[in-house]
């Protein structure tokens, strides 16, 4: 079983991913600056650090973002991406320059 705990608030949101069977942090990271000209986007997982500079215009599109970044499984052919393969791309808005 996997969790995904978030900890939201007015412009940011905190998470970690646990692989509950292993028993092990899966990734974890932070949405800042929501609803910003610019927004920031931060996550660790075990093959490394992702920093990204995105537009999140509200609470609802950061945990979309969250879903989506998530590690994949080993055998990604069978298995289905999360958010039904929602991409980082395809949820939020292009930044402008």
């Amino acid at each position: 079983m996997k969790i995904l705990v978030i900890n939201c608030g007015s412009s940011s949101i905190k998470y970690r991913f646990f692989d509950m069977k292993n028993e092990e942090e899966l990734a974890g990271g932070i949405v800042e600056k929501i609803g910003e000209n610019c927004s920031f986007f931060s996550q660790q997982t075990k093959k490394g650090k992702t920093e990204k500079e995105v537009l999140v215009s509200n609470n609802r599109q950061g945990p979309q973002l969250i879903i989506c970044c998530q590690p994949r499984p080993k055998d990604s052919k069978k298995a289905k991406p999360p958010y039904n393969g929602v991409s980082l791309y395809s949820v939020l808005p292009r930044r402008e320059g």
